[in-house]
């Protein structure tokens, strides 16, 4: 072999330790007593740093072997022999490392992250995105010098200045993933669907009208009314100050421009002088040719079955490939401690020796061989073991590197010993996984402050939503005071709006009552025992019990049409002896002007009341039955039905006896009238069980009928536990039993108990009072909402128990601010109203806004300023009892009559400084309250409002009645679902009693404005001294709580640990040196002195490798330092490389508290995993020394055997549909033996798919073969689809956009229309379905259809004579039948043959080829070929 004079034949581990690192550092190799030593030929040059001794060298490197680094060969006798053999004895070819990367871009241009930025702002409030606008004037030429660097520190710069240093971090994390850059495109798209304007880089519209020149905007203005106002979507930007009744002018341009940098500014003005309605949309003139590269999936490279032929043996010739991974130029590239790079620059003359060497490590290490079985018995045990001896920082760091490429690290594994008190411990963790969380050995999960995160179907941009929502409330609570351990107790008290069935009291006598189980005759038969409850029985069956337990009511309006269906219901479950006791309460007319032969309601009533006073309840029902199987289908009841039926019943009365002005039968029809006002259900018809009101969409007879049964059932459960109990019992009144639950309530308000809930922001904190009004005007939301706060005086109720000596002693979690005109009669009874329920509550204070109808003046706020000289100057009781005579409607006319407000004074009163604070010309507070109603409120001058511990229940309508029930409601859902248990946590922080009611306001509107969904998870905590990973949290910070439970050898550890770790994080480039040194300032350090961090610019490696002064690769994890420089070397970092200086994504964006226990599984006869993977998700963009943004981010697997067949599978959120689009190689089939040197592969976002369900509300089953399209207003179809007989599914394609969901036309439209639609931009009752695609994430919108009345019969499947349809579907019906009729079907069968094929591999692809020529040439018929194209290589496309 040339250039080596002698072969070593060492036997001593130590010299050839010294030989390696005398090869390394330049020196001349060491005169060995026991052999001989290799003499390389070639001038060496004097070394460039100081080495460390071998005794050293070898002891470092066994310090790391027991770190958990890779185990090097130095220790392996055998395996360095064999080196040296196969180095002397290979033939040379050329062996540079081969690879396999994979990227994934969008099919749209790349967006400016200016606008990404924008939209993450708007996310968190308007305000945020308008006050980016105005820090963006101008941004392209004075915000930054230009390049991309400083561009997108200009970014991150205007960004910060309404962002905290969380947000800030969730920011970059956010332009990382480009997660806004679908929103960006939506708007293009939505800019795009407007006509062009040839020119204009920003242009209005204004109600469809457009121009670019605003000076002809004013005459657009002047015609807006002509026209209808445009479609508003709900990610719109609408300037915060505008009159809804204005013209609305939308402005297309891109922020930091030049043109809205001259238009924003005069449009703003026109907006707050309420002459328009200002919106701002996205238009970017000038894209990017770029595409945007995608992160946040996953890439598996999976050992492939080689029992048969699926590779193509045709040679891929003139491979271009996008990344060079492994070159000669390498200046470190180590492998197995050996630096290659520097031993090729010491060596020239030996490149192709040094190849081989390389080689071999390489393969070694990547050996694959079969285990036996029982070396794989333990093997999950083993590796749980393996990451558990390594320092804790780099815990993560090898879990992730033995997961990700376990084929090749297996046999390593079965060497490392499995300590008892690891196995003990996962075994006994393994119980409790059971028991509380229901995980077996093996199972994963995630819990991230308690939510339980499904690593399934979760992805990054959903956890990413999840992590923005948490810091929200974490940020503020800690705003608020409460931090550390406190805040995570506080954060994971389940406060979320009830689900709980509120019941309205049905002992009124405005019920009729048809039966009664306990009396009735016809039930005596039945068991009366309540024990009965607790006699076994079949599953599903209804007991009769001769108790009262299931009391169904129905309210209904006799004329209303479905009233006739409801009762047909009840007389079916009174026929069948269903164990229900059935009223009714007839809700008519109850003006006495209106008799029984005027209104058929009122005739109803009076019949039914004369027949239950002869007979009884049960036959007046029987008549009321009858009289409804007069009425046709399609008909409303009507007086002659009723007099028809009481004539032949009654032939010896006069019916006008009856129904006249004289009758005597009008018993509960005011009663009637009143019971269902008061009770508050809402629209009638009404179905009460035991009280609780039926949903509107469940009062379809079919429906109704189902879901009282199960109601039955699920009731009997509940009267079993309280039997069981002993809570009821025989000689107890089953209803009043019932009456007397928590839930049941004197007044449902439907405003209250709806699930949309809007809720102030109460976070804030700050020094300002509504008593300066000049300071006040320039606030925003927050901070006037807190300034509110910060002024409110509040009325309570003096202390009820001993401990209660003042007011304000006891803390009260339930906080009511009345939002009114006080000088009003609407808005004085509702403080009234409010006064008078806490007069029974020892829970509520009361506080007080003014929005007065007019202009403040002195004669128009007498009420007003007499209330808040009161709070200002006189004590919580005698303030609350003078603002109670002032609200009294006689004592408010006398005052407006001209009687001085001192006649009202009340015994204690200061009158004195009452009578100052009240004659102050100084009305601030009413001028601040103005203003806060209009711009945080949104309220008009005079609405009225309750808001609930910060919850807006309002703005009330003219009339509507909010009273002393309805606060009783609202207090005791805040009281059940937030306010105890909050309190409680409050007083544990040992706050002061006058601050403690509002921490518990605050605390309880934060929490309950937020999303719903699972319930926290408390009390993870389990045995982790010896099978758990721990990292710490940075002390004094807001951190996440984050527990993982995971098995390190399956899949799911495979994409939690990346996850939990990421890939590097990016340095920020400075300054460039010379040659291949640039300087940075304030970026990477790591944990040792003696480390310099490298770095070289490439496809796949962006980031710092640290080699210590050595020359050696440092494992430990580099962090940022803010305080410090360093110099980054230009380096193409190695696989291990990139697992070792791996920043964690989630601690690089979040503070967190990480635990990481081990769900091992046992006993294994099978490879856990048996594919290799790549996780692409990085904290940060990344720059080139050249600060131009690094193309990418790119999954990269390097080194990896060569010898097996492998395939390549993306993982990829579920909408996503992906493509690839550029490659030369099979992916499929990918041989790296027979690879030049990369295997690049390139996908493309074709499509976001838009999912949903279709039912058909008559039958309550999809329609099978709908068809729905998918267009915009100019391109009515663009795709199409069909609706599946499973689950109604239907699946569009589509890309971000505003998109309009139409019925087919043709048969679909012609027999079907839209009743209604869930989950869509526009109104629920909209005749045009608009869906807007602007993100990243799935969307699932729910239709419901309805067929046309002349459409009843018809069948969709069936041949129509008038179809007129086209597309993909038709296509189908086209190429089997030639689109004719069913006589000409059978001579015309074979016009078209229609071929489906799926092939997957070039192989595949080959015999497809041979299969399409074939056919074409076998017939002479036409032929059309299907393809599924997502499984098509690009060379076949």
């Amino acid at each position: 072999m040339e250039g080596v004079d002698s072969i070593p034949m060492q036997t001593d581990v130590r010299s050839a330790a010294r030989l390696c690192v005398a090869l390394s550092c330049g020196q001349r190799p060491p005169v060995s007593d026991s052999g001989f030593w290799l003499q390389l030929v070639g001038n060496r040059p004097e070394p460039e740093a100081k080495c460390q001794e071998p005794e050293e060298a070898v002891t470092a490197e066994a310090g790391r072997e027991r770190g958990g680094g890779l185990q090097v060969f130095l220790y392996k006798m055998g395996i360095l022999t064999a080196l040296i053999g196969i180095w002397m004895s290979c033939s040379l070819v050329n062996a540079d490392s081969k690879a396999v990367t994979t990227s994934l871009t969008t099919k749209w241009f790349s967006t400016p992250l200016l606008l990404e930025a924008s939209e993450f702002l708007a996310e968190e409030s308007q305000e945020k995105f308008w006050s980016f606008v105005e820090t963006c004037q101008d941004f392209g030429s004075s915000n930054h010098d230009g390049t991309e660097y400083s561009y997108y520190n200009a970014v991150l710069k205007a960004a910060s200045q309404n962002l905290s240093p969380l947000q800030q971090n969730l920011l970059k994390f956010a332009l990382s993933l480009r997660s806004y850059s679908a929103t960006v495109q939506a708007f293009q798209q939505i800019a795009a669907d407007e006509p062009s304007l040839k020119g204009c880089n920003a242009f209005f519209v204004v109600h469809g009208e457009k121009t670019c020149e605003f000076d002809k905007l004013g005459i657009l203005l002047q015609t807006a009314s002509e026209r209808p106002k445009p479609f508003m979507f709900k990610g719109d930007h609408k300037y915060p100050v505008s009159n809804p009744e204005s013209p609305v002018v939308i402005m297309y341009a891109e922020i930091g421009s030049e043109e809205l940098s001259r238009y924003h500014r005069l449009l703003v003005s026109k907006a707050r002088a309420e002459e328009i309605t200002y919106i701002l949309r996205h238009y970017i003139a000038n894209p990017s040719k770029e595409k945007v590269y995608l992160s946040g999936y996953g890439v598996e490279l999976a050992i492939k079955s080689t029992e048969y032929k699926a590779k193509d043996d045709t040679q891929v010739k003139g491979a271009d490939t996008n990344a060079t991974v492994i070159g000669e130029n390498d200046p470190i590239d180590e492998v197995l401690g050996f630096l290659f790079g520097k031993l090729r620059q010491l060596y020239p003359t030996l490149q192709e020796e040094l190849k081989e060497f390389r080689k071999y490590l390489v393969e070694s290490t990547n050996e694959m061989a079969p285990l036996k079985v029982w070396q794989l018995q333990d093997l999950s045990f083993q590796t749980a073991a393996r990451i558990l001896t390594v320092p804790t920082v780099d815990t993560l760091m090898v879990m992730k590197d033995l997961s990700q490429n376990f084929p090749t690290k297996a046999r390593a594994i079965t060497k490392t010993v499995v300590s008892s008190e690891l196995r003990s411990e996962v075994e006994g963790n393994q119980k409790y996984f059971k028991g509380t969380l229901g995980l077996h050995p093996g199972d994963s999960a995630l819990f991230i402050n308690g939510l339980q995160i499904d690593l399934d179907t979760q992805d990054i941009f959903s956890l990413f939503d999840l992590l923005r929502n948490e810091a929200r409330v974490m940020e503020g609570l800690h705003s608020l005071g409460i931090v550390g351990h406190s805040m995570h107790n506080v954060l994971k008290l389940n406060i979320q709006p009830s689900d709980s069935d509120y019941a309205v009291d049905i002992r009124s006598p405005a019920i009729y009552w048809i039966n009664n189980l306990e009396v009735d005759n016809k039930y005596s038969s039945w068991p009366s025992s309540v024990q009965e409850l607790l006699r076994p029985t079949f599953p599903g069956v209804i007991r009769q019990i001769r108790k009262n337990f299931h009391n169904f009511v129905l309210i209904v309006d006799p004329s209303h049409e479905n009233t006739v269906e409801l009762l047909s219901l009840a007389e079916m479950f009174l026929s069948n002896h269903i164990p229900l006791r059935i009223g009714l309460v007839f809700v008519v007319n109850d003006s006495e002007d209106v008799d029984g032969l005027q209104d058929a309601g009122v005739a109803l009533l009076r019949a039914y009341n004369y027949v239950a006073q002869e007979v009884d309840h049960n036959y007046a029902f029987q008549t009321v039955i009858s009289i409804y199987n007069k009425v046709s289908t399609g008909e409303k009841l009507k007086v002659e039905h009723v007099v028809s039926v009481l004539e032949k019943q009654y032939p010896y009365v006069e019916v006008t006896s009856i129904l006249g002005v004289d009758s005597a039968y009008d018993q509960n029809r005011k009663e009637g009238h009143g019971y269902y006002k008061q009770t508050g259900v809402g629209p009638l018809p009404i179905v009460l069980f035991n009280g609780m009101p039926f949903q509107k969409e469940q009062l379809d007879p079919d429906e109704l009928e189902t879901v009282t049964m199960h109601k039955i059932l699920e009731t009997t459960s509940f009267f079993q536990r309280a039997v069981y109990l002993g809570e009821l019992s025989n000689d107890q009144d089953v209803v009043e039993y019932i009456m007397n639950q928590p839930n049941v309530v004197p007044r449902i308000n439907s405003r209250i108990l709806m699930a949309d809930r809007e809720y102030l922001d109460l976070t804030a904190t700050n020094n300002f009072y509504v008593d300066d009004f000049a300071r006040f005007t320039i606030l925003d939301s927050k901070d006037k909402t807190a300034a509110i706060a910060n002024s409110m005086t509040y009325l309570s109720k003096k202390g009820m128990s001993s401990k209660e000596i003042y007011d304000d002693s006891f803390v009260r979690p339930v906080t009511f601010w009345i939002v009114g005109d006080f000088d009003k009669p609407s808005g004085r009874q509702l403080l009234y109203d409010a006064i008078k329920h806490q007069k029974s509550s020892n829970h509520v204070r009361i506080g007080m806004i003014n929005n007065p109808t007019e202009d403040p003046a002195s004669e128009n706020t007498v009420t007003a300023r007499a209330i808040w000289a009161a709070l200002q100057t006189q004590t919580s009781n005698i303030a609350k009892n003078f603002i109670t005579k002032l609200a009294k409607e006689e004592n408010a006319k006398e005052l407006k009559a001209g009687a001085a407000i001192t006649e009202f004074a009340v015994g204690g009163m200061d009158m004195d400084t009452f009578e100052d604070a009240f004659q102050s010309p100084k009305v601030d507070f009413i001028l601040s309250h103005i203003m806060y109603s209009r711009d945080v409120l949104k309220m008009k001058k005079g609405q009225r409002a309750v808001i609930s511990n910060g919850r807006i229940i309002g703005p009330l309508e003219n009339g509507e009645l909010f009273n002393q029930d309805d606060f009783h409601l609202l207090e005791n859902i805040m009281l059940k679902t937030s306010g105890q248990k909050i309190k409680s946590h409050i007083q544990e922080l040992g706050v002061e009693e006058d601050l403690a009611s509002d921490l518990v306001m605050k605390v309880d509107a934060l929490l309950s404005a937020q999303p719903k969904g699972e319930a926290r998870m408390e009390n993870l905590f389990f045995e982790d001294r010896h099978s758990a990973i721990k990292l710490r949290p940075k002390e004094g910070e807001t951190y996440f709580d984050i527990v993982a439970i995971v098995d390190p050898a399956t899949r799911e550890a495979q994409r939690l640990a990346p996850l939990l770790m990421g890939q590097r994080s990016p340095p920020v480039l400075a300054s460039e040196a010379e040659g291949d040194v640039v300087e940075v300032s304030g970026v990477w350090t790591s944990s040792r002195s003696d480390i310099d961090c490298r770095y070289q610019p490439s496809v796949r490696s962006r980031f710092p490798v640290c080699v210590d002064d050595q020359g050696r690769w440092d494992d430990y994890p580099v962090h940022l330092d803010q305080h410090r420089s360093s110099r980054l070397y230009r380096d193409d970092l190695s696989e291990s490389c990139d697992m070792s200086i791996a920043a964690l994504v989630l601690n690089k964006v979040i503070n967190m508290n990480l635990v990481v226990f081990m769900n091992c599984q046992s006993r294994l006869s099978d490879m856990p995993l048996k594919s290799f993977y790549r996780y692409v998700l990085e904290p940060e963009i990344a720059f080139t020394p050249d600060k131009l943004f690094i193309p990418g981010p790119v999954a990269t697997f390097l080194d990896m055997p060569q010898s097996p067949l492998f395939t390549l599978n993306l993982n990829t959120p579920e909408s996503w549909m992906v493509e690839s689009v550029r490659t030369t190689y099979d992916l499929d089939n990918i041989y790296l033996e027979e690879v030049e040197s990369v295997v690049a592969a390139e996908y493309e976002l074709e499509h976001l798919l838009l999912e949903g369900h279709c039912y058909d509300i008559t039958t309550g089953q999809p329609p099978r073969g709908l068809q729905f399209t998918l267009g915009t207003s100019t391109s009515p179809v663009v795709v199409d689809t069909i609706v599946m007989a499973n689950l109604g599914y239907f699946q569009l394609k589509a890309n971000p956009g505003a998109w309009i969901l139409r019925l087919r036309k043709g048969r679909s439209e012609d027999i079907y229309r839209i009743y209604s639609h869930d989950g869509t931009d526009s109104s629920p009752d909209a005749s045009e379905v608009v869906v807007v695609i602007s993100s990243f994430k799935s969307k699932i919108i729910k239709v419901k259809v309805q067929k046309k009345l002349d459409m009843i019969n018809e069948d969709l499947l069936s041949d129509g004579t008038s179809e007129n349809e086209s597309g993909f579907w038709e296509s189908l019906k086209w190429g089997f039948t030639g689109g004719q009729k069913k006589e000409e079907l059978k001579q015309d069968k074979d016009d078209v043959i229609n071929i489906f094929s799926v092939a997957s591999g070039h192989l595949y692809e080959r015999f497809l080829r041979i299969m399409m020529l074939s056919v074409l040439k076998q017939t002479k018929t036409p032929v059309k070929f299907w393809f599924l194209k997502n499984y098509l290589s690009p060379t076949f496309k």
